[in-house]
């Protein structure tokens, strides 16, 4: 339950989660728009503001001067999908885990000295699609995906 906002403001903020099951006919282009009433302590409702979702074809999403290296018999990674931290193991030390989001942008380096396992707080990373690379004797080993939800 969310506390009002008068007795702790940042407590007080929510979102709103939902699917959209989308009618069969639906083409490239049709706007879903939602919205949603929400309920406080039995008084009138609070209305959303609106969102809009856009129907569209297949996005490839690529970034520049990144491949994937799929050597999952040497990297495990997982929760995948995880919410709040992203453990990975790795079947070497002394390696470096970088991870990257979906512009190519760097958003962390991890070092590992002996530890086989490294595990990242990705609490405060927006919930898509992340990439991440291991790094050996700086040459990349392994690289993959994983998804904040």
């Amino acid at each position: 339950m969310l506390p009002d906002s008068t007795s702790n403001e940042p407590e007080s903020h929510g979102f709103i989660k939902y699917k959209i099951q989308q009618a069969p006919n639906n083409t490239i282009g049709t706007i879903i728009e939602n919205s949603a009433a929400i309920f406080f302590d039995y008084n009138f409702p609070i209305i959303t503001n609106k969102t809009f979702n856009t129907i569209v074809d297949i996005i490839e999403i690529t970034t520049s001067d990144f491949s994937i290296y799929n050597n999952s018999k040497d990297v495990q990674v997982f929760p995948n999908p995880s919410s709040s931290t992203i453990t990975f193991d790795v079947y070497c030390s002394n390696y470096l885990v970088e991870i990257y989001n979906i512009y190519g942008m760097k958003l962390s380096s991890i070092k590992s000295n002996t530890n086989y396992q490294t595990t990242v707080d990705i609490k405060n990373f927006s919930n898509g699609i992340y990439f991440y690379k291991i790094l050996v004797n700086n040459e990349t080993t392994s690289t993959g995906k994983f998804l904040k939800i």
